[in-house]
């Protein structure tokens, strides 16, 4: 059996008490993390649009980036419990 064989039997057979999905369920949790950020930053950009661009619909704008925030929120603790 040459060495990559035994390198993929390896991997076949894994590890232990190793679970593989753990990784896939904290790379997700990591996603969402940066995505938390990211719909942080649109929050803020929206607060400074309205400051600079006076609009009648500044309003609105930003009750979509607070509800945005707070779907995001939503997933994340949705995202904690399920996975």
């Amino acid at each position: 059996m040459t060495p990559f064989d035994q390198f993929i039997n390896f991997l076949a057979q894994g590890l232990p008490g190793f679970n593989p999905w753990l990784i896939v369920k904290l790379l997700l949790l990591l996603g969402l993390v940066l995505y938390f950020a990211f719909a942080v930053i649109i929050l803020r950009k929206v607060g400074l649009m309205n400051e600079t661009v006076k609009t009648p619909l500044g309003w609105f704008l930003r009750l979509i980036a607070v509800v945005h925030l707070a779907a995001v929120i939503f997933i994340f603790f949705l995202g904690l419990w399920w996975l």
